[in-house]
């Protein structure tokens, strides 16, 4: 399980559906996390902003190496999502990328906000 460390705060790690990549954002600095919020108050949806707003965030994000981004880590072995981690020490230091989100972004307004309505419909 990737970690960014002990002064990261506001920074989150997702994993790709086949559980050999990993990407982080800072939710602090990213303008992506406004775009969402602003989406879902002009859906009157803000309330689902704190609940929601990782999901979402996976669901518009770019994939890495060809896999699609999600907020649960998968085992790259197995491909199962039930993990024990057993011990926390450290086996080799790597870059963890930074997500992007070009493809959400290049769409026009009209488009973005139907990919986040669709994708908080019940």
């Amino acid at each position: 399980m990737p970690s960014l460390g002990d002064f990261t705060y506001g920074s989150v790690i997702f994993s790709g559906n086949k559980g050999t990549v990993f990407g982080h954002l800072h939710l602090i600095n990213s303008s992506i996390v406004g775009e969402i919020r602003e989406i879902l108050q002009s859906l009157k949806k803000e309330q689902l902003y704190e609940r929601s707003l990782q999901n979402l965030l996976v669901k518009v994000a770019d994939p890495i190496d060809g896999q699609r981004l999600q907020t649960k880590q998968t085992c790259p072995s197995c491909g199962s999502l039930n993990l024990s981690l057993d011990e926390a020490r450290m086996l080799e230091d790597k870059e963890i990328p930074l997500i992007t989100f070009h493809r959400f972004l290049s769409q026009d307004e009209a488009a973005r906000i139907n990919e986040i309505a669709m994708a908080v419909l019940p």
